[in-house]
């Protein structure tokens, strides 16, 4: 069941900017939300030996705000791989860098796309790999007409420290993208991100584990460019939250099962002995 009111939009991608305007929402969105989140309450309702979670509780509405921002970070990175194909850009990343560099190996077909830069308290680092496939092997470019796959890989180190607290963010996705000559292009990804806090008073510790199955794009939409989202998959993710606060607060895990439809995706999220559900409308 879909709780009612419970339905949160998800926001349009555009690139470069909108990588990078989506991790600072998200960074935001986790300073706030690990300082919160513990155990979540319920109502009376109850189902699949779990009893429903209360919609109002302060630490659920912060999960939900995490695995929403999360999700839609995932959602981007795969717009990116896109943007690369389609526009057969290779600008090393979406930062103005204070260094960067674009190279190729002809051995492995793999092309590196580094970049970092510093920022008054922050510091970024971006590794795209890309590598495009087709029937007779890879191609140093992509041709839009013969490429049968796409492998794409990114990796993200983010450091902030304002004197009072310090954010450190990893995260790496690795994805294999096909049927660009079919109907719907087929993604398959796992994704990797931790999450470190520390503050006066203690520190928390956040780390997604995530893998998409089968998330089906309508091909012919990469050429709009428009933001493209999912019409089927889905999208198992587990989150675990360790605090190393005064209080001793324990490890909390949070499990999530994403299914993505043409409109929107569907959460059904359990921690402890609650469940709850939600919808997610995708952004125009």
């Amino acid at each position: 069941m879909v709780k009612e009111g419970c339905i949160r939009k998800a926001r349009p991608f555009n690139y470069p900017e909108g990588r990078m305007r989506k991790l600072t929402i998200y960074i935001g969105g986790i300073l706030l939300g690990l300082l919160l989140i513990t155990s979540a309450c319920s109502d009376k309702s109850t189902g699949n030996d779990r009893t429903e979670g209360d919609y109002q509780d302060e630490s659920f509405l912060q999960a939900q705000s995490l695995v929403v921002g999360f999700t839609d970070s995932l959602l981007t990175e795969i717009n990116v791989a896109f943007w690369r194909v389609i526009t057969d850009d290779h600008r090393p990343g979406p930062l103005v860098a204070d260094s960067a560099s674009a190279t190729y190996d002809p051995e492995t077909c793999w092309w590196e796309l580094y970049n970092d830069a510093i920022r008054g308290d922050t510091s970024f680092t971006y590794i795209d790999s890309l590598k495009y496939i087709d029937e007779s092997g890879c191609q140093y470019i992509p041709d839009i007409g013969t490429i049968t796959q796409f492998d794409y890989r990114t990796f993200g180190d983010i450091f902030i420290s304002n004197g009072q607290e310090t954010v450190h963010v990893t995260g790496f996705l690795s994805a294999a993208i096909s049927g660009f000559q079919l109907d719907f292009v087929v993604v398959d990804c796992e994704a990797v991100l931790q999450t470190s806090v520390s503050y006066d008073f203690g520190g928390s510790d956040l780390e997604y584990d995530a893998e998409f199955t089968d998330l089906n794009y309508v091909r012919d939409d990469l050429y709009s460019g428009d933001p493209v989202y999912p019409v089927s998959g889905g999208l198992p993710l587990t989150m675990k939250i360790t605090n190393h606060s005064w209080d001793g607060s324990p490890t909390t895990y949070w499990y999530f099962t994403i299914t993505f439809s043409e409109n929107g995706y569907n959460v059904h999220a359990e921690s402890g002995d609650y469940f709850w559900n939600w919808n997610v409308l995708y952004g125009t």
